[in-house]
């Protein structure tokens, strides 16, 4: 019997760099899951942010080109990157997208089901197109 909860990330394109930075990093890395009770979409909002150190950073200098379409450069993402950088959120139980995730991924949790869970920390795994995230229950 697994601890392990698996959620979906989503929302990168609305936390500009992070799909860009997303390219930079691998399977494993490490991201922090905190509540975003403030986030005036959705009070059960879960904010995703990259746990520091985590960017290859060889490889985010080889997309200057694609950050600056966000208006950043890789010195300025390195700059942030102390602070955790927002990445996106988890999906929302009761989204489209988490509807649709569910029909590729058995098992997966939204924010309803992490509420009892966050803040936590969690690992990325990519699966297809799909951003998961893999969370450790307490």
């Amino acid at each position: 019997m697994s601890n392990e909860l698996t959620t979906m990330l989503v929302g990168q394109h609305f936390s500009p760099p992070a799909t860009v930075i997303l390219k930079c990093l691998r399977n494993g890395t490490a991201v922090r899951l905190v509540p975003e009770p403030t986030n005036p979409y959705d009070a059960r909002a879960i904010e995703v942010r990259l746990v520091p150190g985590q960017i290859d950073r060889e490889k985010l200098a080889s997309y200057a080109e694609d950050l600056a379409g966000h208006g950043q450069s890789p010195d300025e993402v390195d700059a942030n990157d102390d602070g955790g950088i927002r990445l996106g959120h988890v999906a929302s139980s009761t989204g489209k997208p988490f509807a649709k995730a569910k029909g590729r991924h058995s098992g997966l949790v939204g924010t309803v089901e992490l509420a009892g869970v966050v803040p936590c920390e969690g690992r990325l795994e990519w699966v297809g197109e799909d951003v998961l995230i893999r969370v450790n229950q307490p």
